[in-house]
């Protein structure tokens, strides 16, 4: 389930599923400084380049660097994107991520009855320092389980200190209503509240995906659960 919504009619953010092969699904979520035409047209850059043909690796770390160095050539001094990558591997039943600069986002690695928990997501933004390296952290993704990523504007509206959410607040809704919920639903159940509860809609983009592991179907093909695409 997604949910993106702009704050000036063209945004910053960028989110996309990829399908590797082998049982495996990409998933990331990139936020680019400022808002409007100006952190649009470096969406446009990034996913022209990553739709170019060119090589790139599997690997969360090693993709994320690749995309730093890339953004370090491109982008006015000054500007930047961070971001989260994670490749879930649905036969080995795990998850890998890495982070580079982005809010706690959420996991939930085993079974629907494990509550959601905060992943680490510190790490140097992209296209701010050349040669920078990424972690990357394994952890289990059984059927069950769930990953919810975000953009800073849901912790940030209304404006800190007077925000409704944060990453702690944040784990505490979704474990509280969202368990048992389809995750098509879960991000306009988020949204419904933050505008309920701020009366304001967020000052930057606002990007929000849930991703829950179906319990699996013998003969079924696992990636049909996130069948979508980049957006």
């Amino acid at each position: 389930g997604s949910h993106y919504e702009a704050s000036q009619g063209l945004g910053g953010d960028l989110w996309g599923l990829v399908p590797l092969g082998s049982g495996k699904l990409k998933v990331f979520s990139a936020d680019f400084s400022g808002h409007g035409v100006g952190s649009a047209l470096n969406t446009f850059r990034l996913h022209t380049f990553m739709s170019s043909g060119t090589i790139l690796a599997e690997s969360p770390a090693a993709w994320m660097a690749q995309l730093n160095e890339y953004l370090c050539s491109v982008l006015p001094i000054g500007q930047f994107a961070t971001m989260f990558c994670a490749v879930i591997d649905f036969d080995a039943g795990e998850v890998v991520h890495a982070s580079a600069g982005v809010p706690s986002q959420l996991l939930s690695g085993s079974t629907a009855h494990e509550p959601f928990r905060l992943i680490d997501g510190t790490g140097y933004p992209l296209g701010l320092i050349q040669g920078a390296t990424y972690e990357e952290v394994r952890s289990r993704f059984a059927p069950g389980g769930g990953l919810i990523l975000y953009s800073d504007a849901l912790i940030e509206t209304p404006d800190p200190p007077r925000q409704v959410f944060t990453p702690e607040r944040l784990a505490e809704f979704v474990n509280l209503k969202g368990r048992g919920m389809d995750c098509r639903r879960l991000p306009s159940e988020i949204v419904s509240y933050l505008e309920r509860k701020a009366k304001q809609k967020p000052n930057d983009d606002l990007t929000i995906i849930s991703l829950f592991h179906r319990n699996a179907v013998p003969g079924e093909d696992h990636l049909q659960a996130f069948d979508g695409g980049v957006k």
